[in-house]
């Protein structure tokens, strides 16, 4: 009897659970996998970017033949909180927001400011702050529908994917929204956000012109204030002072004509302070880079390429730090060296507004490149070898 007694009330139990009675199957969910921020007639717009999970999944019969799908939705509001819940009035489902993974600032987003973004995006437990986060000139509708390769999901963009881009080559370093949190409001750091452009005219398919994300340049951000935008060629001497740079091309070039082109890595920088007769600051940068010669057009001993590239990577700094000061801006972090090694002197000629760079402010750059490899061919002799060359 003790038995059945037992049996019922554990019977009777069950009758509580409730089984899965909240359970939501993924495809009746909204996975927004990109947030875009603008800023325009007092009111914020948000873009949501949703990615059709089929197409991301792996397919029995290979690659589809068809383009992915991309949704890019809209929602405008008095706050940004207000302008990304304005997406639910046609959302036709629930939104998750837990696997964003890129966000993207306009100009006039940048402009604005960050403290209401931050505000919002850091307050909502489903958003991390993990993304990959941009600035952009482009609209953000065809930014957010431009296509990959072969088909893929748009998650197989740069946007999303942009790290094995930039270790093949190293030019504006990829952002995480943690760190460019971070770094804006660190006392003297100057942030260089990278900016996603649409490239039209680079690839083709089937000799239409197809389009593509690339990263174009960066916006200067400096004291949570908007400084300017350079574009890649004016910061090409960044990736010098950069010691996460993994791989990138420098030409050498003699009375104008390219000699030879040298893949540069791994740099190391050292940059020491003083105070100049005026009690200003006064700067001195020594970068060490490790060198391997991938073209060489005609024959030229390695010391001779050696003081070449090292010449080549001194004028490229100067450029870029020449172009910095027409933005009033430090894109080679030198006050923030200043702040982490001589707090006391950056808080005086912090209060004494002595920071400001000028072009007596960089006083000295030395650049040392060790060659490490030569590739097949001699250097001084365009015959092929095995191996590594003998220094000349």
């Amino acid at each position: 009897m003790k038995k059945i007694g037992l049996c019922l009330i554990l019977s009777s139990l069950l009758l509580l659970l409730g089984g899965c009675w909240d359970l939501n199957n993924i495809e009746n969910l909204n996975f927004v996998n990109a947030i875009g921020m603008d800023y325009a007639n007092q009111e914020y717009i948000a873009y949501g970017q949703m990615v059709d999970y089929a197409t991301t999944a792996k397919q029995e019969n290979g690659k589809s033949t068809q383009p992915s799908i991309v949704w890019v939705g809209q929602g405008r509001g008095k706050t940004v909180n207000l302008a990304i819940t304005n997406l639910y009035q046609t959302a036709q489902n629930r939104i998750i927001w837990s696997h964003v993974g890129a966000m993207v600032l306009s100009e006039r987003m940048i402009q604005h400011g960050f403290d209401d973004m931050n505000d919002a995006n850091l307050r909502y437990r489903e958003l991390r702050v993990t993304p990959w986060i941009y600035g952009t000139h482009e609209n953000m509708d065809q930014l957010f529908s431009t296509q990959s390769f072969f088909n893929l999901s748009h998650l197989s963009t740069l946007l999303h994917e942009p790290i094995e881009t930039y270790r093949q080559r190293s030019w504006i370093q990829p952002m995480r929204y943690l760190y460019f949190i971070s770094d804006i409001l660190e006392p003297g750091k100057t942030v260089a956000l990278p900016s996603v452009s649409i490239n039209k005219d680079q690839w083709t398919t089937n000799q239409k012109a197809t389009a593509k994300l690339e990263i174009s340049g960066a916006f200067i951000i400096h004291n949570d204030v908007y400084k300017g935008w350079l574009d890649n060629a004016q910061l090409r001497g960044l990736r010098w002072m950069n010691t996460r740079t993994k791989r990138s091309p420098i030409v050498i070039r003699d009375d104008g004509k390219a000699i030879a082109t040298v893949s540069l890595e791994k740099p190391h920088v050292q940059v020491n302070s003083r105070s100049g007769k005026d009690q200003k600051p006064k700067y001195s940068i020594r970068v060490q880079l490790i060198g391997n010669i991938v073209d060489l057009y005609k024959p030229i001993t390695e010391k001779t390429i050696q003081q070449k590239t090292e010449a080549a990577v001194e004028n490229e700094l100067r450029l870029t730090y020449k172009e910095s000061l027409n933005i009033r801006a430090d894109v080679f972090q030198l006050e923030y060296y200043l702040y982490k090694d001589h707090y006391p002197q950056w808080q005086a000629q912090n209060q004494q507004h002595l920071l400001r760079l000028d072009e007596d402010s960089l006083v000295d750059i030395q650049v040392h490149v060790d060659i490490l490899n030569t590739g097949m061919t001699r250097v001084g002799d365009l015959s092929p070898v095995h191996g590594f060359t003998n220094k000349e």
